[in-house]
């Protein structure tokens, strides 16, 4: 789910804050919608012996689009070398280890699902506070896009 600007860094909402350094414009807006239409989304997590695997879905349609595009448009920035929310500890963590993690994604009939492992402690123990965390933002929505997260280790 999302990725947010936060303190400290440049962005979309100029010197200072951000988060969103090279994202490309749509990506944002995504970001945005699906953070303002929290409620209509449902997640549920089961965490594996190397990692994680989630579902994500909604029953509105475009919410679902939103989705596919926001986990699609997330991987490829990572899959780049780009940071996301470099300023939020958890963020930082699951970027740093994201060499030794192997996302699967699949597109379901009202989502997404998610499958991550890991090949060393450190990032199974990242990609499950990653999971976590994607699931505060679900939960919470926008009340919990400026929040730092701490990171697994």
């Amino acid at each position: 789910m999302p990725a947010h600007c936060g303190p400290g860094e440049e962005g979309h909402h100029g010197k200072g804050h951000g988060g969103h350094r090279g994202m490309p414009e749509e990506s944002k807006s995504v970001i945005h919608d699906l953070f303002g239409q929290h409620e209509k989304i449902t997640r549920a997590v089961k965490l594996t012996p190397k990692g994680y695997t989630a579902e994500t879905t909604s029953s509105d349609p475009a919410v679902v689009s939103q989705l596919k595009k926001h986990v699609k448009q997330m991987k490829t920035h990572l899959n780049s070398g780009l940071g996301v929310r470099q300023w939020d500890p958890a963020f930082r963590e699951f970027r740093e280890h994201y060499g030794d993690l192997e996302m699967q994604i699949q597109n379901i009939k009202n989502g997404v699902a998610v499958s991550v492992t890991g090949s060393t402690p450190g990032a199974i123990a990242a990609a499950r506070n990653h999971a976590s965390v994607i699931s505060k933002f679900v939960k919470n929505g926008s009340s919990e896009m400026h929040a730092t997260h701490p990171a697994a280790r």
